[in-house]
């Protein structure tokens, strides 16, 4: 049934605990589910980590080709071999359209959790919190997937995470809340936040940024890569020696003991590492400096990072919340650095996966009108209100291509493009979109363009936002192979919306 049908039904029938409200997590590399307790009108999360004692499961499903089984979550990971499919982060990446049935098979088993509390209870509706830095393509292909997964219908709506995180802190103040928040989270992507002035349920950013360089994939990485260079010395080889299923054992070895890295630094006394997968089995001291050697650098990009917020967000009406989120935080050493840094009450959620779900759950109750509650309205200048691009020609027809689209941030990565002119054209033009209308906004002439046959001269060009309506575009000649070498042109405009 499709959601207004159950918003008019609540409006009408007395509310019980037969229809689900669900807010769900799904993230880059985990996921969480939680639903509404229309009794006790709080989110509950609901436990999908198969008894491993966290809320959410990580975002990751192997394929194995002899069963031709999918294996979900924590299992994938511990189950991992080498051999078989491992898919993982195919969230972030959705809209390549390579993953789409991954990501509905996934979503699937999220939500048949919710059945080990009530079997026989409907979906009334859905709210999806997806990572702030995916852009339209991939959030469109988010709904693609509900869709192929079956709940269509009932997804109400596809919010950024930092919606969910805020609406769960206004939700659980006392009275509508005025002030300043700075929200941080820590994750798998880097670090990234906002400054946001809140009135009751509108808030306006004033400031955004990111750090990828700081984010719990690179410290994985590295813890992994200590793990790996205590066994290559153990076993008196080197890295492009190990096989297939060495180097999986080694990525689960390493998932399963990252946490006694990080206490080994804590304590300050070294632990005792036990490698029981390869044949003769072997013993290594996981030394106090080589963790620490791995955590330092990423303290210092910490801390300059929160001082830049901090300098960027003086106390707004004598009061300033930070807020810190992400599984990062679940790290002592990262909430000691934040708070010699800020120097004042920090909110740190222990599990961030549960509350990002929770505060899904609390917009579907909000949008089905089962709460008071008013979800958030957020202003900001750091978001892109237009998709930005050129007009792309197969020989038949032109296509607007979309080099930075609507809702990414200003602080990402600047967008490329890679084109190859049919005709001899010597002129590009960029434009802008905005709900399919599209506006010639520039026009670059590549004067010094040597003439090539059709299809024999590719371009690469790159949109750098300075802000929302200002851009600093540049093309450059590529070239095409061995018989047309690049001529190093680079064509440099600055462009106004």
């Amino acid at each position: 049934m499709d959601w207004k049908k159950y918003r008019d039904y609540f409006a009408h029938n007395k509310i019980d605990e037969e229809y689900f409200l669900l807010g769900i997590d799904l993230g880059s590399s985990s996921s969480a589910i939680a639903y509404f307790d229309t009794i006790r009108k709080n989110g509950e999360v609901v436990d999908i980590s198969g008894g491993y004692g966290k809320a959410s499961a990580p975002t990751m499903m192997q394929h194995v080709a002899e069963t031709d089984e999918l294996i979900f979550g924590e299992y994938a990971i511990l189950n991992a071999n080498g051999t078989d499919a491992l898919m993982t982060d195919f969230v972030a990446r959705l809209g390549s359209g390579d993953n789409t049935d991954m990501a509905a098979a996934y979503l699937t088993e999220l939500i048949s959790n919710c059945r080990s509390i009530n079997p026989k209870a409907q979906i009334a509706g859905i709210v999806a919190a997806a990572p702030d830095f995916i852009g339209a393509s991939a959030k469109n292909a988010i709904v693609d997937v509900f869709k192929k997964a079956g709940y269509e219908k009932a997804l109400i709506a596809l919010v950024d995470e930092r919606e969910a995180y805020l609406s769960h802190f206004l939700y659980n103040q006392p009275s509508p809340f005025v002030g300043r928040v700075i929200l941080l989270d820590f994750g798998a992507r880097g670090m990234r936040g906002g400054v946001y002035d809140i009135d009751g349920a509108n808030a306006a950013c004033v400031y955004s940024a990111l750090d990828e360089n700081l984010s719990t994939s690179a410290l994985d990485a590295a813890i992994c890569n200590l793990f790996t260079d205590y066994y290559c010395a153990n076993r008196k080889t080197s890295l492009d020696k190990l096989n297939l299923n060495e180097m999986a054992q080694l990525r689960t070895f390493a998932y399963q003991h990252k946490d006694m890295a990080l206490r080994t630094q804590d304590l300050g006394k070294p632990a005792r590492l036990y490698y029981n997968f390869p044949y003769p089995p072997f013993s290594q001291n996981l030394l106090v400096d080589d963790v620490a050697a791995i955590v330092r650098p990423m303290e210092a990009l910490m801390t300059d990072f929160v001082k830049q917020f901090c300098d960027k967000a003086p106390t707004f009406n004598g009061d300033t919340t930070l807020i810190c989120a992400g599984g990062g935080f679940e790290m002592p050493w990262a909430k000691s650095c934040i708070n010699a840094v800020f120097g004042g009450d920090v909110m740190f959620y222990k599990n961030s996966k549960a509350i990002l779900a929770e505060g899904a759950s609390i917009m579907a109750a909000a949008k089905m009108k089962v709460t008071a509650f008013s979800p958030l309205t957020i202003t900001d200048t750091h978001k892109m209100p237009c998709d930005v691009g050129i007009n792309v020609s197969d020989g038949r027809e032109t296509k607007f291509f979309p080099i930075i689209e609507k809702g990414s941030w200003l602080w990402q990565k600047p967008a490329s493009a890679y084109v190859i002119l049919k005709d001899d054209s010597r002129e590009i033009e960029i434009l802008s979109r905005i709900g399919g209308e599209e506006k010639q906004i520039g026009r670059m002439s590549l004067d010094g363009l040597p003439t090539r046959p059709p299809g024999t001269t590719k371009l690469a060009i790159s949109i750098k936002p300075d802000s929302i309506s200002k851009y600093h575009v540049t093309i450059r000649d590529l070239g095409f192979g061995e018989l047309f070498p690049s001529t190093g042109l680079e064509v440099q405009m600055r462009i106004e919306n």
